[in-house]
């Protein structure tokens, strides 16, 4: 499973390196087919068409927060940064100004990145051709979690399940998957995160922007863990399940 996704983020780091090819693109399509079988149809169309569609939306986020950060930038103008100043009453109040725009900014971008990852996760959960086993919720973790997302933070969540079953477990498993490769294919993922032994040492130069969290060690706070024993399903869990994790931590 996790080889599947390693090899589908390097096909998608070659197309962005090869822009006039679609070899890499189909590739990359063929890979998510050979996990999915007959469990999900996407055409290579369709999936260009998706792609292209969150690429546009995610781009859009970013300009809108662009924006408000400009804005923020602007307090600036007047604040008195001579340090025998900093305590003074103008400086004060400018820092605190600063501070509760930034706030607002970081919940506006939190909002729209929270609903773009929402989309992201029906859109997903149509692909699936089977239905739904039991009731799910898909939990942030991480900065989205904290009111602190940028349109460049990495996306920690894990799906809180009714019940655990064999079956369950094997449907929230393609659901994650299939949520992984709809956000690869924004071709957004160094590939340092994805912990390929043959790669260690690459100078990576790619987009670096919206992503899953990586599958290096210290990683991988997604439903399916980073590859590691210890972490495989970590993330797919029951209340009680979850629960007690939260109090061991």
């Amino acid at each position: 499973m996790i080889s599947v996704f390693q090899a589908h983020t390097l096909y998608n780091a070659c197309a962005l390196r090869d822009p006039g090819s679609k070899r890499w693109l189909i590739k990359a399509h063929q890979t998510q087919c050979l996990y999915w079988g007959q469990k999900v149809e996407l055409s290579f169309e369709k999936q260009q068409e998706i792609t292209q569609n969150l690429k546009s939306q995610i781009e859009t986020i970013r300009s809108g927060n662009r924006s408000s950060l400009k804005s923020v930038a602007k307090l600036f103008d007047s604040w008195d940064c001579a340090v025998e100043n900093l305590d003074s009453k103008r400086s004060k109040i400018v820092n605190n100004v600063f501070v509760d725009k930034m706030r607002r900014v970081l919940g506006s971008c939190t909002a729209d990145i929270r609903d773009f990852t929402n989309m992201i996760i029906q859109q997903s959960i149509k692909l699936c051709k089977q239905p739904q086993p039991c009731k799910f919720a898909a939990v942030a973790m991480g900065s989205l979690a904290r009111g602190e997302t940028t349109p460049y933070s990495d996306l920690e969540f894990l799906f809180l399940v009714e019940e655990k079953t064999s079956y369950n477990i094997e449907y929230f498993r393609l659901l994650a998957m299939t949520i992984f490769f709809l956000i690869g294919n924004l071709q957004e993922t160094k590939l340092k995160y994805m912990n390929i032994e043959e790669l260690k040492g690459f100078d990576d130069t790619g987009k670096n922007g919206f992503k899953i969290d990586g599958l290096q060690p210290k990683a991988g706070n997604i439903p399916t863990g980073n590859g590691g024993p210890e972490q495989e399903d970590k993330f797919i869990l029951t209340v009680s399940e979850l629960i007690t994790e939260y109090t061991k931590i």
